[in-house]
C-alpha cells in the first residue's frame, strides 16, 4: 500500500522519527493505530450517550440551549477575573 502526503506532514514524521530515534515506518505504524484506537474510544462513547438517550438516563438538550450555557458560563469566568 502507498499513501501520498503533503511535504508539511512528511516534515512532520520526519521530525517526530528524529526526536524520538526511531523509524518514519515505526512513527507512522505509531500514528495510524493511536488514529484508530482514539475513532473505536468516539464510538464507543457516541453509543453509550446514544444508549443513554435512548432509555431516558440523559435528557437531550437543543443546540440553543448549549450556545446559551456556554455564553453565562463564559461571561461568568470573565465576571470574576
Amino acid at each position: 500500500m502507498s499513501i501520498q502526503i503533503t511535504p508539511e506532514q512528511e516534515a512532520r514524521i520526519n521530525e517526530l522519527a528524529r526526536q524520538t530515534g526511531r523509524d518514519t515506518t515505526e512513527v507512522l505504524g505509531e500514528v495510524i493505530d493511536s488514529y484508530f484506537e482514539e475513532l473505536a474510544r468516539i464510538n464507543a462513547t457516541l453509543d453509550r450517550r446514544y444508549d443513554e438517550i435512548k432509555s431516558g438516563q440523559v435528557k437531550p438538550i437543543s443546540g440553543d440551549e448549549v450556545l446559551e450555557r456556554l455564553q453565562r458560563r463564559s461571561g461568568e469566568r470573565r465576571a470574576r477575573g
